[in-house]
């Protein structure tokens, strides 16, 4: 996806989001649709020395590259990624 149709998407997600809201029943403010929608927002640039695994420069989630899997952290902050030479390593995703 090219940058300016990721901004166009950015611009247009907020109606979207208040539409599905009223599909669904939810209060027009509700967060939960807002939840799952921001973890795209931002660009996702790769990992130096991690090849599978790209960081969101806004919001610091870490994915998973071939899946866009985002991986959830554990309750200190870190989440268990593979290096390049197959050794596993938890690492904080603020000092990515």
């Amino acid at each position: 996806m090219n940058q300016q149709r990721a901004l166009e998407i950015q611009r247009e997600l907020p109606i979207v989001v208040k539409e599905l809201n009223q599909q669904l029943g939810l209060p027009e403010n509700s967060g939960y649709l807002n939840i799952v929608f921001n973890f795209n927002e931002g660009i996702w640039s790769d990992i130096e020395g991690y090849q599978r695994y790209q960081r969101n420069t806004e919001t610091n989630h870490i994915r998973n590259k071939s899946t866009h899997r985002v991986l959830a952290p554990n309750n200190s902050g870190f989440v268990k990624i593979k290096s390049n030479r197959g050794h596993w390593k938890h690492v904080s995703t603020k000092k990515l």
